[in-house]
């Protein structure tokens, strides 16, 4: 099967404030300008190899030499960018890659001047959409091998939900074990994690509701029964969950505000 002689960009679109993203600000918060370039840097390269960016011990060796940064520093930054899901991370665990639904979609819509594209399909996040009768997609397994079915307007046989229902599974899965994280980093007692994310997962946690919660931690650290004798008074964290601790009672500092939860922006897509 022929292939597109080109598969990377020569450009891609950036928002001009791109920085007031909820993700993006919680990477430049804690590593400052410097994960914001690194950051720029990373998509930099996915869209001049195509969707994807393999992310090998190779390619960090090479890219930090390039952007004269520490490994250390890089990996940081990396492993913070696939925590907050500006890369998806079982495709990172998986196959080693650097992408996301929002990098898959630009790149699609980018290269729809073209005539065909060609995918891996163990790659892909999302569902191609498949609206020009004159752009086709031809989908191979990840040794290159050609699948049978190539997604095309005028073929109505191919069952194309398949891939995204699968992958929405695992995003979903995965995007709860990262409310579980930040759950059990605010959470000063650390005993019985696994009774602890039985509890949590039980709850079915969204992003207002981890604010909820977080705002409620923050709040029962400052209380005297949590401080006295070295928190020994502190509940296990699955017996918090299980009776509802969030809604307990507790002496508000005037100054103290509950975070707001990340809101849902327009930069959304970009990174999902």
């Amino acid at each position: 099967m022929a292939r597109p002689q080109k598969e990377g960009l020569d450009y891609f679109s950036l928002d001009v404030d791109m920085d007031q993203d909820d993700k993006v600000l919680l990477i430049e918060a804690k590593h400052k300008i410097t994960g914001f370039a690194i950051l720029l840097k990373l998509l930099m390269k996915v869209y001049k190899e195509g969707y994807f960016y393999k992310w090998s011990e190779r390619e960090q060796l090479l890219f930090s030499s390039r952007v004269n940064v520490d490994i250390d520093i890089v990996t940081d930054v990396v492993n913070d960018c696939l925590k907050w899901d500006l890369f998806n991370s079982l495709l990172y665990e998986k196959y080693q890659i650097l992408t996301s639904g929002g990098i898959q979609r630009r790149y699609i819509e980018a290269v729809k001047r073209r005539k065909e594209v060609t995918l891996i399909r163990e790659y892909l996040v999302i569902d191609p959409p498949l609206d020009k009768d004159d752009f086709k997609i031809h989908l191979i397994n990840v040794n290159k091998n050609p699948l049978n079915a190539d997604i095309n307007p005028a073929d109505s046989e191919i069952k194309d939900t398949e891939i995204p229902k699968v992958k929405e599974s695992k995003v979903k899965e995965n995007k709860a074990n990262n409310s579980f994280a930040r759950f059990w980093d605010a959470y000063p007692k650390k005993k019985s994690k696994g009774q602890a994310e039985k509890a949590f997962t039980k709850l079915k946690v969204d992003e207002q509701f981890m604010g909820v919660i977080l705002a409620a931690i923050k709040r029962a650290k400052k209380s005297a029964d949590w401080q006295k004798e070295n928190g020994r008074f502190i509940p296990y964290p699955s017996t918090w969950l299980n009776a509802k601790g969030w809604e307990d009672e507790q002496p508000k500092d005037p100054g103290d505000k509950p975070p707001e939860p990340p809101k849902p922006g327009k930069y959304d897509n970009f990174y999902l």
